[in-house]
């Protein structure tokens, strides 16, 4: 069985391999001013697949959430950011036979960034999910976001992003999200 620290080190490696490959991308517009910092606002699905229903069945939950990101730009290719996602719906999930409650859980991850090309951006990071008078949860975060530049400093973008809790569920994320940069 694949343990969280040995997917880690299958996507770093990954991401290292896809990024000798792509090699440098073109430089930006000289033109425009590069932006640093950008924040973003996602409608998000979580989806959980070891939840149980209310008759004590298991079952494949599609869950409401919202996401808001920050990320600065260290350079147009790498940069670090701050993740959050908040569930607004509680659930029931399975683990190791014994069902466990989350109250609106939120997730918050510290990623680092990697954009190849103009669209496309590797995420990877670690962090925590919390929910009320219930067991804090490590996490480990890994996803891709596909975005395109607006005008007036607006990006709008699809993400795909993996949430491996240690030693409880996992939760795969699907957003729709609006961002600003500055």
């Amino acid at each position: 069985m694949l343990r969280p620290r040995h997917i880690l080190l299958l996507f770093v490696t990954m991401l290292v391999a896809v990024g000798v490959a792509l090699g440098q991308t073109e430089p930006e517009n000289k033109n425009e001013a590069f932006r640093r910092n950008k924040i973003s606002l996602a409608v998000t699905h979580t989806f959980v697949p070891t939840t149980v229903n209310s008759s004590g069945d298991k079952t494949y939950l599609s869950l409401a959430s919202w996401g808001l990101d920050y990320d600065y730009r260290i350079t147009p290719q790498w940069g670090i950011g701050l993740h959050s996602d908040l569930v607004i719906q509680d659930f029931e999930y399975e683990d190791d036979d014994v069902v466990r409650k989350r109250v609106k859980p939120l997730a918050m991850a510290v990623v680092g960034t990697r954009k190849f090309g103009e669209h496309l951006t590797v995420v990877a990071g670690g962090g925590a999910e919390f929910s009320r008078d219930e067991e804090t949860l490590a996490l480990i975060r890994l996803g891709v976001d596909y975005g395109w530049e607006l005008p007036a400093g607006l990006e709008l973008s699809f993400s795909i992003t993996t949430d491996f809790k240690i030693n409880a569920y996992n939760a795969l994320v699907f957003g729709f999200a609006v961002g600003k940069t500055f």
